[in-house]
């Protein structure tokens, strides 16, 4: 009946536990790279949401991406150059996803720039640089869309107002508005962007 179902459950779990206490004493912690603070089983975030790291062992350090973060890596891989490969990816992605939010709104708007930069900012989400390039920190890549596409149309609002004024606000206001766009995740991870988190 449902003891014996519950049985089987608490079983299974204390198998998949052990096992996965395993793996950890075999091969190490692999550090989640997202935000310095969690191991393996946390995932990565990405795009809002924590997303599996699952990894096998192979040939070569190989990673990919397809609603789950796939990760390959050969016997001498240490955990420093897991956690660099799938940093390299984000910030691809990174360059990748602002890249395209920043030219279709910027045509959408009628807002030149000087092209998209991805880097590791400081304690920044993003800067202006004075040849006109859209400059954002590289780990906006864990935030959901809504929050890109504000920090996109926060510095192309900045290409028109250079200064936080009453035009500024406005624009500001109508886009949020027309598109739903949401700061509040950003507000509440700015820890993310400690340096110490490497």
């Amino acid at each position: 009946g449902v003891e014996g179902a519950f049985e089987f459950l608490r079983a299974r779990e204390a198998r998949v536990l052990e096992g996965w206490r395993e793996v950890r004493e075999r091969h190490g912690r692999i550090a989640d790279p997202g935000d310095g603070h969690h191991s393996l089983p946390q995932g990565v975030l990405f795009r809002g949401t924590r997303r599996w790291l699952k990894w096998t062992w192979g040939n070569s350090l190989t990673l990919k991406y397809d609603r789950y973060f796939r990760l390959q890596r050969a016997d001498g891989d240490t955990d420093d150059a897991v956690r660099a490969a799938v940093i390299d990816y984000l910030q691809f992605r990174a360059r990748l996803e602002l890249g395209v939010l920043a030219e279709d709104h910027g045509a959408r708007l009628g807002l030149t720039h000087g092209g998209v930069a991805i880097d590791d900012l400081g304690s920044r989400w993003g800067e202006i640089r004075k040849d006109g390039t859209l400059a954002f920190h590289w780990r906006l890549i864990h935030a959901p869309k809504a929050s890109l596409e504000y920090a996109v149309l926060h510095l192309l609002g900045h290409r028109e107002h250079p200064f936080h004024c009453a035009s500024f606000d406005r624009f500001i206001r109508r886009e949020r508005a027309a598109r739903r766009l949401d700061s509040r995740w950003l507000d509440g991870h700015a820890w993310i962007l400690d340096p110490t988190d490497g």
